[in-house]
This record gives structure tokens, C-alpha cells and sequence, in this order.
């Protein structure tokens, strides 16, 4: 799925026109994302340790498109020298830089979500359901009866970040999912990790002086 009606959504949480006098840049793609993120955290308060690398696995299970999408939010909203730190200088650059490598991450899961409309968590789901059969019988608890039961978890957390991930990367989750034991208490959060979605890690923020 190429989400080219992710920039215009956004879009919205842009901060304002780019400096004056400067040539407009050529839009992020995947395959340069990773050092056009990594050097703008490095200039707004530093990049974690072999940052492009931890980009590019953190990029493998993810859509076409989401990194190109996550790095034109935060070129928009890191630009430096103010870092998004704006016009209040008391706000430090390695506080700001959290918030939106945050705000942009969550930005960009929404709208690879408002796309997907829970069907990636209900690949998994699909899977639950058959493992309980499996473990508990299917007489117990049939399989509808449990995606009937199942639905509402279309809208959690981890369902957004599901539908920014690849279609072979929700297949493997669920295929975890329906192998695992009987005697494991939550599968779903065991294989779930083992997937490593989740949303860049920074530096600490150097303490106050």
C-alpha cells in the first residue's frame, strides 16, 4: 500500500513554512529516511547510538511509505535551529525533540489506521480464536463466538500499530500467535514483541544544570 494521501493528513501537524531564502527539499523517501532522521535528531539534541541502523530494523516490518511519512512530519516539526522549540526558550531542544519524534510517530500510525479499519488485528484475531479452540475445544468456545468477543480489540493501541505493518509481517504475528503453547497466559503480547514495532528510542534528556 503506497499511503500517498499521508502527507496532506499530515500535513496538519505542520509548524509553519520553512526558513526563508531556503531551496524547497525533495520529500522523504524509505530508502533515505533513515540518515534524513537520524541527522536532524543528531542536530536537535542528539541521534541514539548507531541510530541509521536501529532505523532501517525498525523500518523492515512497516508499510511502504510509513518512514518516508513519519520523516516529513518531523523535518516539518524539528526544523532547525529552534528544534520545535518555537518561540519559548526555556524549552530545551532534547524535550522538544521527544515530542514530536512522539507526535509524529502516533500522527503517522493514525492515518495508516484510518486506512486498515482494524482488518491487520483481525488477521490476529482470527488467530486467537483458533488457538483457543485448539487449547480450550472448539465446543467450549467456538471460534465466532470468540472473533464475536474479539471485536472491540479492532480499536486498541496495538491495533493502530498493526495496520502500519507490512501484510507479511501480520501473517507472521498470527502464525506466532497460533502456535504458541497452551500454558502461555498471552501469546498475543509475546509475539507481538517479537516483531519489535515500536516507536523510536531516544537519549535520555542530559539532566538539568
Amino acid at each position: 500500500m503506497k499511503p500517498s494521501g499521508l502527507l496532506p493528513i499530515l500535513a496538519l501537524v505542520a509548524c509553519g513554512p520553512s526558513a526563508a531564502g531556503r531551496p524547497p527539499r525533495a520529500a522523504p523517501t524509505d530508502a533515505d529516511a533513515c540518515p534524513r532522521s537520524c541527522a536532524l535528531l543528531e542536530a536537535c539534541g542528539g541521534a541514539p547510538s548507531g541510530c541509521e541502523d536501529e532505523c532501517r530494523r525498525q523500518q523492515e516490518p512497516l508499510r511502504e511509505g510509513f518512514s518516508a511519512s513519519f520523516t516529513a512530519c518531523l523535518e516539518r516539526q524539528l526544523e532547525p535551529p529552534r528544534c520545535g522549540t518555537g518561540e519559548n526558550a526555556s524549552i530545551k531542544k532534547e524535550t522538544a525533540r521527544a515530542e514530536n519524534v512522539r507526535l509524529c510517530w502516533f500522527a503517522t500510525i493514525e492515518a495508516y489506521a484510518a486506512r486498515d479499519r482494524g482488518a491487520s488485528m483481525r488477521t490476529v484475531i482470527a488467530a486467537v480464536c483458533k488457538r483457543r479452540a485448539r487449547c480450550d475445544g472448539a465446543e467450549v468456545y467456538p471460534e465466532k463466538t470468540c472473533r464475536a468477543d474479539l471485536e472491540s480489540r479492532t480499536k486498541d493501541p496495538a491495533a493502530k500499530v498493526l495496520a502500519a505493518a507490512r501484510e507479511t509481517t501480520v501473517t507472521s504475528l498470527a502464525g506466532c500467535v497460533e502456535a504458541r503453547p497452551c500454558g502461555d497466559d498471552d501469546p498475543f503480547q509475546a509475539c507481538f514483541d517479537a516483531q519489535k514495532l515500536g516507536a523510536p528510542k531516544l537519549p535520555a534528556e542530559s539532566p538539568p544544570q
